[in-house]
């Protein structure tokens, strides 16, 4: 198990992992569904974005709530040049981006314990 944060832009690309068939599925991650990749050919997608709506090409779409709207969130202020706490604007019952990806993450068969 690895205890230090990596970068390695070409290990870690989502693009080629896919295309060179290293991955499952893509799980892609979006506030807007139409700010969605096209889903790869033959791979599962599965979409978790602020929308109810089936996404096309998706097997799956999980909607979620939009950072800073309907939850609580940290984002990149410009003004003050850090990361910054805002809250929920219009709170809703929708689940957070990390509640689903943690009871995906809950399924999976694993040995060692997620690392976050």
């Amino acid at each position: 198990m690895r205890v230090e944060a990596e970068f390695d832009p070409w290990r870690f690309d989502a693009a080629r992992m896919i295309a060179d068939g290293e991955a499952d599925l893509h799980l892609v991650v979006a506030d807007d569904a139409k700010r969605l990749p096209a889903a790869p050919r033959n791979m599962a997608l599965i979409a978790l974005t602020g929308t109810k709506k089936p996404v096309a090409g998706a097997a799956v779409t999980i909607a979620i709530g939009t950072p800073g709207l309907d939850h609580d969130a940290v984002v990149y202020a410009s003004r003050i040049g850090t990361l910054a706490a805002i809250e929920a604007k219009a709170p809703s019952e929708l689940p957070s981006a990390a509640a689903v990806l943690r009871q995906i993450a809950e399924h999976l068969p694993q040995e060692e314990a997620l690392p976050c």
